[in-house]
């Protein structure tokens, strides 16, 4: 039986099937990606992201956890394959191009077939309200993974340039969508201030009609000093 076919029978946890040390037994093959190739990474992840309702931040981010941005492409003990390494199962499942790209990026259509296919597996378990559970779901095995895909996350707006005024950044994604209470808390903080600053304008106009029409010593009935 060949390699490949051994690899297809192993059971798959997700696109990577960490849990069985496939990051541990990578066998590397480092290629030197020039800025303008990374750029151009940064774009496609920019356009699949948009299309699935993701943040691209994040998946920018496993891109770079997992290949160093398409600088350490491998072929892990588990069949994790490729820019953003799926498993063959997983990889038929989201239509993520296996074969290619599996040293370094040389075929910008399937890396933009597979950055979509990790886009929309991302999108499938959640992420799109919350992002953490859907990165912890692609790997589920590393208790640190998220914490390295939202460090890595960091420096897509470096490598894209300004995301559209509608694109979510690492931040906004974090805080997800905000619940109807947080909403009704935040109008009724701001309906209590608002009522607090008319009524203290009412109390100056009233002061102020009160002085304009008394003297100012009996304003409010303060006897004038004996020797004035």
């Amino acid at each position: 039986m060949s390699l490949t076919g051994d690899l297809k029978a192993i059971p798959v946890v997700g696109p990577l099937g960490e849990d069985i040390g496939a990051g541990a037994a990578k066998a590397l093959y480092p290629v030197h990606t020039t800025q303008s190739n990374l750029s151009r990474a940064a774009q496609v992840i920019n356009v699949v992201a948009t299309r699935w309702k993701i943040s691209p931040d994040y998946l920018w981010g496993i891109f770079g956890v997992e290949t160093s941005y398409g600088t350490q492409i491998s072929v892990s003990t588990t069949g994790a394959r490729g820019p953003f390494q799926f498993e063959p199962a997983t990889a038929r499942q989201y239509r993520y191009p296996l074969g290619i790209n599996e040293h370094s990026i040389t075929n910008w259509g399937a890396f933009t077939q597979q950055a979509d296919a990790a886009a929309h597996f991302l999108a499938a378990h959640g992420g799109h309200s919350n992002p953490r559970a859907a990165i912890e779901a692609y790997n589920p095995g590393e208790r640190s993974y998220y914490g390295k895909v939202v460090e890595h996350a960091k420096s897509f707006r470096t490598a894209v340039g300004e995301l559209p005024a509608n694109q979510k950044t690492t931040k906004e994604a974090e805080k997800g969508p905000e619940s109807w209470i947080a909403a009704l808390e935040k109008f009724l903080l701001g309906f209590a201030l608002t009522s607090l600053l008319l009524l203290a304008g009412v109390l100056l106009i009233i002061y102020g009609v009160i002085v304009a029409v008394k003297p100012r010593e009996r304003a409010f009935d303060i006897p004038r000093p004996a020797f004035i």
